[in-house]
């Protein structure tokens, strides 16, 4: 049996169809699924003052348990991914009055909340 040119530019296209059609394939069937995560993204200030990057902030379910915990310096404090579903987020410093939030994850999207803390002096 005799190897021709013919012979061997057949297989060799036949080759390289098969792999562009299964790179299709894979990039269509992996990417085709639909996304279960969202991103939460806070931002933390004071009252008269910028970003307070010692605040802590805290996420929790409706049920109270906990999910994660960072400190609100960036880039600690960026966006964090979390599945779909609504979250309790608390934030907590030292000097500022603790606050509490529900904020609805959607998937897919990035769910911004903005806290403005108050001093404890001003909470009396």
């Amino acid at each position: 049996m005799a190897i021709t040119l013919n012979g061997v530019r057949t297989v060799v296209l036949l080759i390289a169809a098969s792999l562009s059609i299964g790179g299709y394939a894979y990039r269509y069937f992996k990417t085709a699924s639909a996304p279960t995560h969202g991103e939460l993204l806070t931002v933390v200030r004071g009252r008269a003052q910028g970003p307070l990057s010692d605040a802590k902030v805290e996420v929790f379910t409706l049920d109270n348990a906990r999910v994660t915990s960072f400190p609100a310096a960036a880039p600690a404090g960026g966006p964090r991914a979390l599945r779909e579903g609504t979250y309790r987020v608390r934030v907590s410093h030292p000097r500022y009055a603790t606050t509490t939030r529900l904020v609805q994850v959607i998937a897919g999207q990035t769910s911004e909340v903005r806290f403005r803390l108050e001093p404890l002096a001003a909470r009396r």
